[in-house]
């Protein structure tokens, strides 16, 4: 037998026996996108309905094939799913990204591009969540740093949380006056102000964590006294330690003597310096 020829058909081509026609298949699947021919399964979000194919969201996602097929009351095709922590935008993208395999990020805002971040998590659209961080890492900016790396902390995603970090210690003043610092959760504050390499005046980090504390809703003492722990008292200038920690109520009188008497003794092993002195200190070397 001779050699297999080439030979294009239509929108596709046949080379070596092999038919290709992934471009017409996306094309016909993203039709049925908003759609509600066929459809099997609704969603309500926010009060809106959102008709989808179970099919599709079952091979798409182990999450969708466990709760449309898995035996439980959503397998009842008049039974319609509340989804009720998210937003529809979010939750319209997701269906987009599911039916097409395409989202264009730029055409929402951050909060929609981190629910749907959350989404991707909750879901099991790994690529689609690895496609957010990249594009997260690339927005990253003093004024949203903080709440990205929220999201980092809560859903344990490393590479996001490594580069958030590395942003915030290169912009550690100006990030501690933002809104986004003050909305930060106890654990995400916790893992920024507690490293060395977060290198701002430790008076501006306690002024921030006062604010962040006063602005909390509910904090329990074991989370305050969490917290407290990772401000380094003796940084702070005896003036401030007077003048700005002590009405604040927020050490006790015994803590701030501690720090004064380690100021005034000049035991500079325990002064737990950030930035590059206190690495140096710890090291031996700069």
């Amino acid at each position: 037998m001779g050699d297999s020829p080439n030979i294009r058909l239509g929108n596709g081509h046949i080379s070596a026996g092999e038919i290709d026609h992934v471009e017409l298949l996306s094309s016909q699947t993203s039709a049925l996108y908003r759609s509600q021919e066929f459809t099997d399964v609704t969603f309500v979000v926010e009060g809106s309905k959102f008709f989808a194919h179970r099919v599709i969201l079952a091979a798409r996602s182990d999450y969708f094939r466990a709760l449309l097929y898995g035996g439980m009351r959503e397998t009842n095709p008049a039974t319609e799913i509340e989804i009720k922590d998210t937003t529809g935008q979010a939750f319209d993208a997701l269906l987009k990204y599911v039916y097409t395999g395409k989202v264009f990020l730029c055409d929402y805002k951050e909060d929609t591009v981190l629910e749907l971040l959350s989404l991707a998590h909750k879901y099991g659209f790994l690529a689609l969540e690895s496609a957010l961080q990249g594009y997260l890492k690339a927005i990253l900016s003093i004024k949203n740093v903080c709440v990205i790396f929220d999201a980092a902390v809560l859903y344990q995603m490393g590479d996001l949380y490594t580069t958030c970090l590395s942003f915030l210690d290169r912009n550690a003043v100006e990030v501690l006056s933002t809104d986004g610092f003050l909305c930060l959760t106890k654990s995400a504050l916790i893992e920024i102000i507690k490293r060395d390499s977060f290198c701002a005046p430790e008076n501006q980090i306690f002024r921030a964590v006062r604010e962040w504390v006063e602005s909390a809703e509910e904090i329990s003492e074991a989370d305050l006294k969490d917290i407290l722990e990772k401000v380094r008292l003796p940084l702070i200038s005896l003036h401030d330690l007077f003048n700005i920690v002590r009405p604040s109520e927020l050490f006790s009188a015994d803590a701030i003597l501690d720090a004064i008497r380690i100021k005034t003794e000049s035991r500079v092993n325990e002064m737990n310096f950030r930035g590059h002195l206190g690495k140096s200190l710890k090291t031996g070397g700069f």
